[in-house]
């Protein structure tokens, strides 16, 4: 009796230390919405017009970390940067942007790691489990319902937690973004 449990307990454990994903997400920049110009080269298009770096009354030079949270399950999102270059040139004389940069510094998918884990774990579970309970109803084997049915039990726990962390769980990355403030 113990070696009928152990042997579906040793091949689950040793099936589920083989999990990957993948994840596809593609991040789109979009205009920013910031109510000054912002430009990626050095001179700006302003009031009808291309002002020029020595045209500048004052500039410095400004680097930015920010966060953005995407759902796990998007495959597409557009990120504007408008309301960190806004905060960025908050209370300050400076009235545009040049040279502006935005590198991905980080992207943490470690909250949604575990989902390929649980979801195969529980789907191994409830397998075995109801192969259990149903070959020690079948076989007449004493002890061997419960078991079986517990360990389906969990198996569907392990996939309902995936299925939700799926629905739930966010991809983080971390943007940095560097230009200069400028007033013209």
């Amino acid at each position: 009796m113990k070696n009928f449990i152990l042997i579906p307990f040793t091949i689950v454990l040793f099936g589920a230390m083989v999990s990957c994903a993948t994840v596809d997400q593609k991040l789109t920049l979009a205009p920013i919405s910031a109510p000054f110009p912002v430009s990626a080269s050095q001179s700006l298009y302003a009031k009808g017009t291309v002002i020029s770096s020595n045209q500048f009354s004052k500039s410095k030079p400004f680097a930015i970390v920010t966060k953005v949270k995407v759902p796990f399950k998007a495959t597409e999102s557009k990120v504007d940067f408008g309301k960190d270059l806004k905060a960025e040139l908050a209370g300050t004389d400076y009235n545009g942007v040049t040279q502006l940069q935005v590198q991905v510094a980080n992207v943490d998918a470690s909250l949604i790691g575990w989902i390929p884990w649980e979801t195969e774990m529980g789907t191994i579970l409830a397998l075995v489990g109801g192969t259990t309970a149903t070959i020690g109803v079948g076989a007449n084997v004493p002890g061997a319902l419960v078991p079986g049915l517990v360990i389906t039990g969990i198996g569907a726990g392990f996939i309902g937690l995936g299925i939700y962390q799926a629905n739930t769980g966010t991809i983080d990355y971390t943007f940095n973004l560097n230009g200069v403030e400028v007033k013209y």
